[in-house]
């Protein structure tokens, strides 16, 4: 989808809604982008879910991550909170939303 440099490349197992956008990002395998949610210069991993009415911007949102309606990420990694051990570890500010882990990108 999109065009020159707001081309993303998205994997054929991947799900995005019709009326998502999508902008300058990278999609993996399975990963699901509900309509209305809109993703830009990020990557979702294999498996990662942006649900209807989120935004995406500037993160990463890892296998097993979910930003959910109405979240906004943005420059962050979502990851599931189980996968974080100790939260110093992770090297950026950690915010948890229910079983959802958000580190800040340095």
């Amino acid at each position: 989808p999109g065009r020159g440099r707001d081309r993303a490349l998205v994997d054929a197992k991947a799900r995005v809604g019709s009326t998502a956008r999508l902008r300058r990002s990278v999609v993996g395998a399975g990963a699901r982008i509900a309509g209305g949610a809109r993703v830009e210069r990020s990557v979702l991993w294999d498996g990662a879910v942006v649900e209807a009415g989120a935004r995406v911007s500037g993160s990463v949102v890892v296998t097993g991550g979910v930003v959910r309606p109405g979240e906004k990420a943005e420059g962050v990694i979502v990851l599931p909170a189980e996968a974080l051990g100790t939260p110093g570890e992770a090297g950026g500010r950690v915010e948890r939303r229910g079983d959802m882990a958000w580190v800040e990108l340095l």
